[in-house]
């Protein structure tokens, strides 16, 4: 039994009048309960999508009865207007769903101890994470999880991306396990090789020729060190980015925009003395700067030369043309079904900017309406909200730094009911 982890309870109704009866109900089952959570949730709270919806996630048997009499006296109160989130319970209904977005996170989203509950308790994520040190073994190095837990550094060239991809691709497993399939992929920077792997372009078939492949980029990377001395990567929130034009237009050749991330924010990339000086512009400004921990001049012509030995790496991995729509964060377009040109296309990305803020405006142009993360945290989620604003659409993410990685699993499951997306709950209760 699980001490102290959320239950999530997903109730419906074909009526707001049937769902509130089936609230009711729950409520007086759970104030006369004598077993554990779980139990009761598997009992009474897995109920299949039908036009009205509720899902309320709790941490114990007492909890339940209030959480249900808050949401109920908040319907009564409003005249029965049913918000879609307030704290921990969920509200959908009639047929919301729209289209699902999958996103891949790239470096930078990795975090020490990410995934530790997964990586005991789904024995699918776990092995990713073992054959992927079995990966980095064969080669004569170090495995790259000595990191998850502090020994080594997270962000160090070789593994940091390595492991957030891993931990991407492992919960990918995961959400298709759960029954969530994606109408489209998009991955972001490093996250690209995540969406083009679940959408079969990246063309490998077992877990192990997946960890040696990403073995192979992570330990490719160690070549860098020597041509990224000297670089620096600067996140920037809340700018005008007018406020760079004069740093800009002094280091024409060594400051770029890598990444157009959301219209509040962006990262600018280049040479250590021309960041710096970016920095000096904007001293005073009213806006968020912060250092990456990363020294690599990513998504600008500064990194050619990587691009080149991409495509050399790329050469030697089986492409197909993809099985699910993805976008290239590079172009804001669906890849083409040419393996040869989505090869290309991968290898090029790397020396051009990052365009997240439009490739979510094509997505949602498309009919997406559902936007969920699966890397280990939860950083393109609020990208995203940024984009978007307040348009219909849901945002979320499979796991997060800030929640125990179980609790955030059950709640995004719990999210994706409301919103009217069927789960395979005995394959959530399996994780126990």
């Amino acid at each position: 039994m699980r001490n102290g982890n959320l239950e999530t309870f997903a109730i419906s109704g074909t009526s707001q009048t049937g769902l509130c009866d089936r609230m009711i109900e729950l409520m007086q089952r759970a104030a006369s309960w004598q077993s554990d959570l779980k139990s009761l949730a598997q009992r009474y709270g897995r109920d299949d999508v039908r036009d009205h919806r509720f899902n309320v996630v709790v941490r114990s048997v007492d909890e339940l009865p209030a959480a249900l009499s808050s949401a109920l006296n908040f319907l009564h109160l409003n005249g029965g207007v049913k918000p879609r989130q307030r704290g921990r319970a969920f509200w959908g209904s009639g047929d919301e769903i729209g289209k699902v977005a999958v996103l891949f996170p790239g470096q930078g989203s990795q975090f020490r101890y990410m995934l530790s509950g997964l990586r005991r308790r789904h024995q699918d994520v776990g092995r990713w994470f073992a054959e992927l040190d079995r990966a980095y073994s064969r080669r004569g190095y170090n495995g790259p999880t000595a990191a998850l837990d502090g020994t080594t550094d997270i962000y160090d060239i070789s593994t940091g991306a390595t492991l957030g991809l891993t931990a991407s691709v492992a919960m990918m497993t995961v959400i298709r396990s759960l029954g969530i399939e994606a109408d489209y992929l998009l991955g972001h920077s490093s996250g690209e090789h995540g969406a083009l792997l679940a959408a079969g372009a990246i063309a490998l078939n077992s877990t192990e020729e997946v960890c040696d492949f990403i073995a192979s980029v992570g330990l490719e990377e160690r070549n860098l060190l020597a041509d990224a001395r000297g670089q620096a990567v600067l996140s920037v929130t809340g700018l005008a980015r007018s406020l760079l034009s004069e740093s800009f237009a002094r280091h024409r050749n060594e400051l770029f925009v890598s990444a157009d991330n959301a219209p509040t924010q962006f990262v600018i990339a280049g040479s250590e003395r021309a960041v710096r000086d970016a920095e000096q512009a904007i001293r005073g400004a009213p806006c968020l700067s912060v250092r990456l921990p990363f020294t690599m001049a990513y998504h600008t012509p500064l990194f050619e030369e990587w691009s080149h030995r991409m495509s050399e790496l790329y050469a030697s991995v089986p492409f197909s043309s993809c099985k699910i729509p993805t976008i290239c964060c590079a172009t804001a377009r669906e890849y083409p079904e040419c393996p040869s040109t989505i090869r290309e296309m991968l290898a090029k990305q790397w020396s051009v900017p990052v365009r997240f803020r439009e490739a979510i405006e094509a997505l949602y142009g498309a009919g997406t309406r559902i936007f969920l993360e699966i890397g280990p945290n939860d950083r393109l989620t609020a990208l995203v909200r940024d984009t978007l604003g307040q348009r219909k659409y849901l945002a979320l993410s499979a796991s997060s730094s800030l929640m125990d990685d179980y609790d955030a699993l059950v709640q995004c499951c719990g999210q994706l009911f409301a919103a009217g997306l069927r789960i395979a709950w005995h394959k959530l209760d399996e994780l126990c």
